[in-house]
């Protein structure tokens, strides 16, 4: 009993206090007046008069004994210290406590000499600290870092989680508050205690929020939120580089350009630096707009073939310093490799669909083309290393096996890149069931394949019309003359539907309207899809001039989108595919230089890697066919933004209809916890209703009876008496 009155009173003892409240009613009855009896003579209205006074002083009397007893007991009950408690918390030592820490990297932004982490460390610590006994508390990363998802649990040893806390970083891995929020109600849904508390302390970046799902259970945790994003932030980071050349090849300048942005409310220049191999190369100064972005051009030849490192910096003193720099690979080839997938080979050389492509790509036939044509059959796809091939030319293929489908899509992703000339033996049903719905991000088709159509059925030619210039491809070609495209007649081509709101963008069209040229990306790369076959059955296209330097930049222009090697973000897995139908061994290097094995699943044909949650440069070698390369790592982009949810936005909009209450700072983080645990004191209204019991007590008591009212008849006048 004791127990259970101490969940709504401090000091529960003094409540016998309250047995004071008989002392006026034992009074009360102990001395009440009764008026005495006199005999006298036939008054009788004086008498009616003198009981009509006395009810009154019945009345009058009862109510200054219930004023005098009600302001005992609740003085009595307001020095027993009620509290009001919620019907989800309480203090004492059977609680449990989930603390959630955003360490994603925004947290690193520094305010006044510390970082918003190290606030969110020092709270935690502190709530954990505040906890009774025999309470549990755990500790729930926005990312955990392998080993840490098993960590999550409840436990009493509230000094190793708070050494676990201190000893914490942040991590480059992009957070996912939502997520952690839900891995925490689970923990405290699990504890069998009688009151349950949720801590978030994040600095309410919006690139770490997503929105909460609503609750399955009327009795979750209260949730208090702990703003670390104290001051205001500017910041600055290198947001993306790439390689824009003509084609990248050894001795061949390339230009370097890296992207920045200024996510801060007041202009500023910094200086860029170029860093190749480990060396400094160039330096250039940039102005970077309010809320804005820049773009830097570095040219740099790389005299010898294979893989070169490099890093842009930024000289910056701002919020974060991990996004400062960037590093990139950049694979300079001897030649650019291409396999030409067609179904069989042609039973003479112009039956053959890669008659015109393969002397297109390599119009020497020796190799002082930079472009190196493989021929290939589509049934060895599976069985092929197509790491090797900067991209596919897929030729008139009628359909592709499950296998083959397979293994052209891990292609893409990883970094490959398809370019698919249509034909008559396509069945146009079976490449949309294989290739997935134009509108799927998984699909490789940038549309969906329609119906066959031929020129005659129309009343004019269909002619290539309209190509966008923009486009690296086309820009490359220079602003040619409208006859140059117009003269491209075309007599078949399939009906390519780009659905609104798909990844598909057109890069050229017929003069009726429809794409002729198609792209994609599609992962790490691209798939390109032509509405006509790749010979001169359906178009007069292998016979123009227009051809050969097309096919010629769309194979550059993909080179150069692969020479940069693949840069993935912190946490992606990275996939290595099949050599010769079989999962491959590769070692990774990470940026330290320990060295693991990438795994394979049972029965699997690729190898993945996804310890990537360092950022740099990665290397790795393929054991199997003796392959090696690179990839980087760098952070998020988007974690470099430091804006934040507003308080109300975060409350009404993403928790899912969860409650929150929320603390500015660890005084007010303090406050919080002790009035969420100990419940809203109830005793200082209470002593007001008390003052006023005895106010109203006092002048109720001194209050002086009124006289007769003069509107009353005298008594002797009501019996018909003479008054005077």
């Amino acid at each position: 009993m004791g127990a259970w009155l101490g969940q709504f009173f401090v000091n529960a003892p003094l409540l016998f206090g309250t047995l004071a409240t008989a002392v006026p009613i034992v009074i009360h009855l102990v001395y009440r007046k009764r008026a005495p009896r006199i005999e006298f003579g036939a008054l009788r209205f004086i008498r009616m008069a003198a009981e009509r006074t006395s009810r009154r002083r019945r009345v009058q009397e009862w109510l200054l004994l219930l004023l005098r007893a009600a302001a005992i007991f609740l003085l009595a009950f307001a020095l027993a210290g009620p509290v009001l408690r919620s019907a989800r918390l309480g203090g004492g030592s059977d609680a449990a406590v989930a603390i959630v820490m955003d360490n994603s990297y925004s947290m690193a932004a520094e305010f006044e000499g510390r970082s918003r982490y190290a606030r969110a460390q020092e709270h935690a610590i502190r709530i954990l600290r505040g906890l009774g006994q025999g309470g549990q508390a755990a500790v729930v990363n926005a990312w955990p870092a392998g080993e840490d998802f098993g960590k999550e649990i409840l436990t009493a040893d509230r000094n190793r989680l708070a050494d676990r806390i201190a000893a914490s970083e942040v991590s480059l891995v992009a957070g996912d508050l939502a997520a952690a929020v839900t891995r925490a109600e689970k923990l405290l849904e699990s504890a069998r205690v009688r009151s349950r508390e949720l801590y978030i302390l994040t600095d309410l970046q919006k690139a770490t929020w997503r929105q909460l799902p609503a609750r399955t259970t009327t009795r979750g945790p209260e949730i208090v939120l702990i703003d670390c994003g104290a001051g205001a932030q500017h910041n600055l980071a290198v947001a993306a580089v790439r390689v824009v050349a003509t084609r990248p090849a050894a001795g061949v300048p390339v230009i370097l350009r890296a992207s920045l942005r200024n996510m801060g409310d007041a202009p500023e220049t910094v200086t860029v630096a170029l860093y190749i191999d480990g060396e400094r190369k160039a330096e250039r100064p940039v102005d970077v707009g309010t809320s804005g972005t820049a773009e830097v051009d570095f040219r740099h030849a790389f005299e010898t073939a294979g893989t070169h490192t490099g890093l842009v910096a930024i000289d910056a003193e701002d919020a974060v310093g991990l996004d400062n720099s960037r590093t990139f690979c950049v694979e300079i080839p001897e030649r650019i490799r291409v396999a030409v997938v067609r179904e069989e080979v042609g039973a003479l050389p112009l039956l053959d669909e890669a008659f015109f492509v393969i002397p297109a790509l390599n119009p020497t036939g020796g190799g002082a083309s930079p472009i190196e044509p493989v021929p290939m059959l589509r049934e060895a796809l599976p069985g092929e290393d197509l790491s090797k091939y900067v991209a596919l030319f897929l030729l008139n293929i009628p359909e592709f096996t499950p296998d083959q489908a397979a293994t052209v899509s891990d292609y893409v992703r990883n970094g490959g890149s398809v370019i698919v000339f249509l034909g008559d033996r396509v069945d146009a049903a079976k490449w949309n069931e294989s290739w997935a719905s134009a509108l799927d991000d998984d699909g490789l088709l940038p549309g969906r394949l329609g119906k066959v159509l031929a020129s005659e059925n129309v009343s004019e030619p269909v002619t290539l019309a309209e190509v966008n210039d923009e486009h690296p491809v086309f820009a490359a070609l220079g602003r040619m003359p409208e006859r140059f495209y117009n003269r491209v007649r075309i007599d078949r081509y399939f009906d390519i539907q780009v659905e609104h709101g798909s990844r598909g963008h057109v890069l050229a069209r017929l003069n009726d309207g429809r794409p002729f040229l198609v792209e994609k990306p599609l992962g790490q790369g691209r798939a390109l899809l032509f509405c006509t076959a790749a010979t001169a059955e359906w178009s007069n296209l292998p016979s123009r001039t227009l051809y050969l330097p097309l096919l010629h930049q769309m194979t550059y222009y993909l080179a150069r989108s692969r020479s940069v090697s693949a840069d993935y973000e912190p946490g992606s897995a990275v996939r290595f595919l099949p050599v010769r139908g079989k999962a491959p061994e590769v070692d990774v290097a990470r940026p330290d230089g320990t060295v693991a094995r990438a795994s394979v699943e049972e029965g699997g044909v690729t190898a993945e890697y996804d310890k990537t949650t360092v950022a740099g440069i990665y290397t790795w070698r393929n054991l199997t066919d003796g392959g090696q390369g690179a990839f980087v790592v760098n952070p998020d982009a988007r974690e470099s933004d430091l804006e934040a949810w507003a308080h109300e936005e975060l409350a009404e909009n993403l928790m899912g209809g969860r409650r929150l209450h929320f603390a500015k700072d660890g005084e007010a983080a303090l406050e919080v916890t002790r009035r969420l645990r100990e419940g809203t004191s109830l005793a200082g209204p209470i002593l007001f209703v008390v003052v006023f019991l005895v106010l109203s007590e006092c002048f109720l008591a001194n209050r002086k009876p009124s006289a007769p009212s003069t509107s009353h008849r005298h008594p002797a006048a009501a019996a018909g008496m003479p008054t005077g």
